[in-house]
């Protein structure tokens, strides 16, 4: 079986098991907190930078919609 890669939510489900350790148990899983909460921050800057470059107006974007319309206009 192929193991699947870590989630946004598998994450953010961790770091509240670890929040609810921390507040009851004291600081012994800070360290394990303190990297899920790096990993976490991690994927969301990586989504937000892809995501910033599929928003913009480039030319690798507008190529898709240029075949489109040059199609268009030979059907015509």
């Amino acid at each position: 079986m192929k193991a699947r890669g870590v989630t946004v939510e598998d994450l953010e489900y961790g770091l509240g098991i670890l929040a609810q350790v921390l507040d009851t148990q004291g600081d012994a899983v800070w360290p394990l907190f303190e990297r899920l909460e790096r990993e976490l921050t991690g994927m969301q800057d990586r989504r937000e930078r892809v995501e910033k470059h599929l928003r913009r107006k480039s030319p690798a974007n507008n190529r898709e919609e240029n075949k489109s319309k040059a199609s268009l206009k030979q059907a015509c």
